[in-house]
């Protein structure tokens, strides 16, 4: 089930100024993203003569006996076979590389996440509020986090449910992360509707300055937002999220 709300954990800077007062979210290309692991498609092209035979029959149908032996033994040989690996790879990167992709986190008081995205917990959480299992009117795929990687060859059928788990997959070392994700049909700037962005949180180590300047872009917004502040917990390795005093 999509969580009410999922957070995305930011700096301070003037992309965190354009989200705030005026909406706008960035979606990334693939190769943006920071695990070279994500979106990134591997392809095998082995097969059995059974399978490499049905393939060639139901997408070759005009080849004659004799043509289909010749291409059986084509697609046999070594040769061949990495020859097709790194022609369907480079084709499926291009095809991937033209979507964005927007992500969000399941949990506000991940320490990781507050480390590697908000700056060493200088920055900020943003809170964003789901509405009939959607953000901004788009559908959301949740992460699976696996140990091994997606395996695929180039005998399967590739339709939209394969294709999303499969841009929906990481190692299982990111599981902290509880990860949602807006697989979009372009990349770069969007704006979303203002009420989608519910909340923001202030790091536990944020400063007074950059505090008082996010304050006056949220002042700037034709909605309010509810503001909240971590703070370190005594004796455990966890925070609490409270409403900012």
């Amino acid at each position: 089930m999509v969580p009410s709300y999922l957070y995305k954990y930011r700096p301070v800077n003037c992309y965190l100024e354009r989200l705030i007062v005026h909406d706008e979210i960035y979606f990334s290309r693939p190769s943006e993203l920071n695990d070279p692991y994500d979106c990134n498609l591997f392809v095998s092209a082995v097969g059995s003569d059974a399978v490499r035979r049905k393939y060639l029959e139901t997408n070759y149908p005009q080849l004659s006996q004799e043509q289909l032996r010749f291409a059986l033994e084509e697609a046999a040989r070594p040769e061949s076979i990495a020859a097709n690996e790194a022609d369907i790879e480079e084709f499926m990167k291009h095809t991937v590389e033209r979507m964005g992709i927007f992500c969000t986190c399941a949990r506000n008081d991940d320490l990781r996440m507050w480390t590697d995205y908000a700056a060493g917990h200088r920055g900020v959480c943003l809170q964003f509020k789901t509405l009939n299992g959607q953000l901004f009117g788009c559908d959301l795929t949740p992460i699976v986090y696996s140990p091994e990687h997606p395996a695929w060859t180039m005998f399967d059928e590739c339709d939209e449910r394969w294709t999303r788990f499969t841009l929906a997959t990481k190692s299982d070392a990111y599981a902290n992360e509880s990860e949602w994700r807006i697989l979009y049909h372009t990349v770069g700037k969007q704006q979303f509707p203002a009420e989608d962005l519910s909340g923001i949180i202030f790091g536990c180590r944020m400063e007074d300055r950059p505090k008082q300047q996010i304050l006056e872009w949220i002042s700037l917004r034709p909605m309010p937002l509810r503001i909240y502040e971590a703070r370190v917990r005594k004796g455990l390795f966890a925070l609490e999220i409270v409403p900012a005093t």
